[in-house]
């Protein structure tokens, strides 16, 4: 099978101690990059959710999905995300994403 990867995604990988991750996030969502919109995912539901509440604590507008939300719940923040309603979205890897990538229309950082 061919090679299928879309090349409209840039992915870049940056290896950082625990510390820096929030720090690092932040330049990412303040910096000029032209993004329209923002996914972050994170290997857990702990992890997504402590972000999304910093995040939120700090001013930003932003939504999160992981395993533990209801599928009503997940279905109206893809909804909002893939409408541009919400420009940031935080995700853990099991939050559906066969459909999550369907949908992503920049860059996805991964948090782990």
């Amino acid at each position: 099978m061919p090679d299928q990867s879309d090349t409209s995604i840039n992915q870049v990988i940056k290896v950082v101690t625990d510390a820096e991750k929030y720090t690092r996030l932040i330049r990412l969502l303040t910096g000029n990059y032209g993004w329209k919109q923002n996914s972050y995912i994170y290997g857990t539901k702990k992890g997504c959710d402590q972000v999304t509440l910093q995040l939120r604590m700090d001013g930003w507008r932003l939504l999160s999905i992981h395993g533990d939300k209801s599928q009503d719940e997940r279905d109206w923040v893809f909804a909002e995300f893939t409408s541009g309603r919400s420009l940031i979205m935080t995700a853990t890897h099991v939050a559906d994403l066969r459909i999550m990538f369907d949908y992503i229309p920049s860059h996805v950082p991964v948090m782990e």
